[in-house]
This record gives structure tokens, sequence and C-alpha cells, in this order.
């Protein structure tokens, strides 16, 4: 059989032609996935990681399996790997990038694109990506963590987070992360007690407002006052100023301002130094 010959001509050493013999079959039997198998395998003998990669992913396509996964998952190590001891970073990130998107169960894979993040000084990312990689692989969390700890220290080492304000507006908008996943919009409110985030948003992130057991929270408002959810959030993050366990409360489109932003309170920025300089037209927030 196909199989069997190819598998002989590998052991002999004869990769090349056995690449040959197994892409003539797959002429005949496009969706064989054994044959899909062991093309990539050899095509990873020759070093071919893309070329090993589109077999693979084809092959866990129409037959998934921990071997498939195991191989494709080193192919794209290796691919990573080898744009790294070329000094092209940015390929290293586009390989691990394409790895994650095709194999979201990975936790390695997460791992390695958050220490490269790490890296680079992209936090928020490298933050998600190393608590995600903990979640999904439990012999990783000790590591993870102590990459999370090493980030930690380095934000407390930077200066501050600066959020221009642009002439004439009357709001200070800037994107924060949540849960270490998902980038929103923000107003900056100091005179608002909690923070707040709208329902479309809370329900994203797979909170159950709806819960009876729910915490709720009396607010004033024109026209008096509501009973709203209280949520407690993993993590915000505000150009990597986190506060872990932050409550906030949940709104309506309606009850927020322009057009459903969040509202960053007081119960996060207790936690920091903040200063609004209308000289400068900024916002600055540091460590205390």
């Amino acid at each position: 059989s196909y199989l069997e010959e190819s598998h002989r001509l590998v052991v002999a050493g004869r990769t090349a032609e056995a690449v040959g013999l197994l892409e003539a079959a797959l002429h005949r039997y496009r969706s064989d996935a054994a044959l899909l198998l062991t093309l990539g395998e050899a095509r990873m003998i020759q070093r071919e990681w893309g070329a090993a990669i589109a077999a693979l992913a084809r092959a866990r396509e129409l037959e998934p399996s921990k071997n498939v996964d195991s191989l494709l998952e080193k192919a794209y190590f290796e691919l990573a790997g080898e744009a790294a001891q070329s000094g092209n970073p940015r390929a290293q990130e586009m390989h691990l990038v394409e790895g994650v998107r095709e194999m979201p169960a990975s936790g390695p894979l997460h791992l390695e694109l958050g220490k490269l993040y790490a890296r680079f000084e992209a936090y928020d990312e490298a933050i998600r990506l190393l608590q995600r990689a903990g979640e999904l692989d439990s012999a990783l969390r000790d590591t993870a963590q102590a990459l999370l700890d090493k980030i930690d220290d380095a934000m407390k080492r930077r200066d501050a987070v600066v959020v221009p304000i642009p002439p004439g507006s009357r709001s200070i908008r800037t994107e924060a992360v949540l849960d270490g996943t998902t980038s929103y919009t923000f107003i900056v409110d100091t005179g608002a007690t909690f923070t707040a985030i709208p329902s479309r948003l809370a329900e994203s992130l797979e909170y159950d407002i709806s819960s009876p057991r729910v915490d709720l929270v009396a607010i004033q408002a024109v026209g008096g006052s509501f009973l709203v959810p209280k949520i407690r959030l993993r993590s915000l993050s505000l150009g990597g100023y986190v506060v872990h366990n932050l409550e906030v409360i949940v709104l309506s489109n309606d009850k927020l301002p322009g057009q459903g932003e969040g509202l960053i309170g007081l119960n996060f920025l207790k936690h920091f130094k903040y200063t609004v300089d209308a000289t400068r037209n900024e916002f600055r927030l540091e460590r205390p």
C-alpha cells in the first residue's frame, strides 16, 4: 500500500521519494487522513514546516487525534523557533498567533506566545495568554504564574500611564482590558463611586447578571434611585495597571454615557495616584 511503501522509504532515508509517493496518492485519495498524517511527518523530517502544518491541519479536520495535535503543535514551535533564531521576532509572533488560532486548546502555544508578548511589553495580551495557558494545562500553572508575577513587577516599575485628552473634549476616553481577554472603551469618571460596564459586555464575558443570586446595589440617577446588578470582574487593566477582583455595576446602554462606553470609577482609581492636567490635556495614572 501507499502507506507501507512510504514508511519503508522514510526508514531508508529516502524521504523526498516518500513525499512524492504520498502526494501522488493524495491526488486519488484527497480525504485520506492517514496519508495526510504521514505526509506531515515526512515534511517535518525535511524541516518544511509550512507544508507539514498544511498536511497535518487537513488531517486534523478529517480525523482529530492526540497524535496529530502533538505533531501540529511541534511544527508550529519549530517554525516559530526558526524565526526567532533568524532574529525575526515578528515572524515568530505571526507563527505562534497562527498556532493558537489553529489549536485553541494548546496550553504550550498560549504560554510561548504569552512569553513573547511579555518581552514586547505588550502586557495585556501577555497576561491574557498566560492566564489561559494555566487554565488549559495544569502542568503549566506554576510557570505561567511566575511569568505573571514578573509582569506585575515590571508594571509596578512603570512611571505612569498617560491618556491624551483631545482639545475641547469634556471626557477622558481610553481602552481597558477586562479579564485579560476583552478590550473595551471606557470613560474615566472621577465622580463615579463604582466602575460600570454595559449589560451586553457582561453577558459576552459570560457573567450571569439575571441569576437570583447576583448582588444588587442601589444607584442614584435622574428620576430617583434604582437597583442594578453588581458583579466581580477577574481583572480590569488600564494600560497594564491592573486591579483584580474588581466590583463593577452593570447598566443598560441608556444609563451609560456616549455610545454605551463603560465608566472607570473611584473603586478602580483609588488603587493608584491619578491627576488631570488641563494644561497638557492629559490624564495621568501612576503607582501610589
